[in-house]
Formats: structure tokens, sequence, C-alpha cells
């Protein structure tokens, strides 16, 4: 049984790889390579689309931001709730560091994550298979256990 360029088994005995110039790129790995820069460029347009809708939008929904929203008194928000010493801009403005810090950790881990496959699969030092996503799908973090073990 022949074996192909990622050291799996060809049980057809085909030759998959494509000859670009001098360069033979097998199609998952050519295919493979589409997916990380797709992903680079919709993080980086999402991330540019965020920072500017924070910067137009941000005054009229969080108000004037002032020290006072981040004073030492303020860390614990839970034991403040009951008396209601706890503004709505604060609350919305906790919510909006919570989000972006969350997104700004997950786009920076998966674009440096893309970066190497893109380097390490472009050059042919590692095969696809060895570059699985990085995270799981967002979409099935629907509370905190789920979040911190599937996501």
């Amino acid at each position: 049984m022949r074996e192909n360029a990622d050291g799996g088994a060809q049980p057809r005995h085909l030759n998959p790889t494509l000859s670009l110039g001098r360069h033979r790129l097998s199609p998952s790995r050519f295919a493979f390579l589409h997916q990380p820069l797709l992903s680079i460029a919709g993080i980086s347009l999402f991330g540019s689309l965020l920072r500017l809708s924070v910067r137009l939008t941000g005054p009229f929904f969080f108000g004037p931001f002032l020290l006072h929203d981040i004073r030492p008194e303020a860390e614990s928000i839970l034991r403040r709730l009951p008396t209601g010493s706890v503004s709505h801009c604060e609350l919305l403005l906790r919510a909006a560091i919570v989000v972006y810090h969350n997104w700004a950790s997950w786009a920076q881990y998966t674009a440096w994550h893309n970066f190497g496959a893109l380097w390490f699969v472009g050059l042919g030092v590692d095969a696809p298979g060895k570059w699985p996503p990085l995270f799981g799908d967002p979409w099935q973090a629907c509370s905190l256990r789920r979040y911190w073990g599937v996501f």
C-alpha cells in the first residue's frame, strides 16, 4: 500500500500532488491554507469594525466614563446591587469590558495559531492534520461549565 505525503495510507494508489511551478502541494494542504487566511482576514475586519463602533457609539451607550466608575469601593458589585448604588452605566461598562476582553483574547490566540499553521503547513514542515482548531464552537458555550469545558 502506498503512503501519501502526510504519512497516511493510499489504498487507491493515487498521486494527490499539484504542481505549482517548482513547489508541490497536496490538495488537502492547499485547501487547508485558505481557512487560516480567511480566519485572519475576518478577525482583522471584525476587530476594526468593533473598535470603530465603540468609538462612535460608546459615549451614547456608556455616557461619560469617569474614574468614579472604577474606584476601589466599586470593586464588589454583588454586595452593592441590593442597595441600588450600582448605576446603569457601571453595569454596561462591566459587561462591555468582559465581552471585549474575551473577544480580544480569542482573536489574538486564534490569529497566532493561524499564523503558525500557515507558516508550518505552507512550508511543508507539518501536515494539516497537526493543526486542528485551537478553540471549539463558540455556540456550544451556553453555560459556564460548557464555556470552560467545550469552548
